[in-house]
């Protein structure tokens, strides 16, 4: 009897080489689609919390332009932003809403109670990701 022509297929240790290269595979194919469905949704994530972030920039400065060369127009803007009732220009938190002039190439803040001009608002605003936005306002 002759063993070559009568059996034919693969072997026990072929198929579970088979099966532990496979498995290798799958491992790796794996945690790199896992890792690439979680970073994809935190950049999705970041790009919404950005976009908010601009929008309510956008809202300020639209605000800002309404009101523009009305006498106090400044104060109102910051006391707006300040209160920010019903999310009115969207959500963020409030690094500086202050008063500012520069002298010598430097920025100073304004005291509510110093006598100097208060033409220059300075707004800055972040959000829950550490993104920040900051704007200067003037009255003409």
């Amino acid at each position: 009897m002759n063993c070559s022509d009568s059996q034919k297929g693969f072997t026990l240790i072929e198929a579970v080489l088979t099966l532990i290269i496979i498995s290798i595979i799958g491992s790796m194919m794996y945690s790199y689609f896992n890792s690439a469905l979680n970073y994809g949704t935190f950049s999705l994530l970041q790009i919404q919390k950005s976009l908010e972030l601009h929008s309510a920039m956008e809202k300020i400065t639209a605000d800002y332009y309404d009101k523009k060369g009305i006498p106090g127009s400044l104060e109102t803007l910051q006391i707006n932003v300040q209160n920010n009732a019903d999310e009115k220009y969207g959500i963020y938190e409030i690094t500086k809403n202050v008063f500012i002039k520069f002298e010598t190439g430097n920025e100073v803040e304004l005291l509510p109670t110093d006598p100097d001009p208060k033409n220059i608002l300075k707004i800055t605003i972040n959000n829950s990701i550490g993104e920040t936005l900051t704007s200067l306002f003037t009255d003409p």
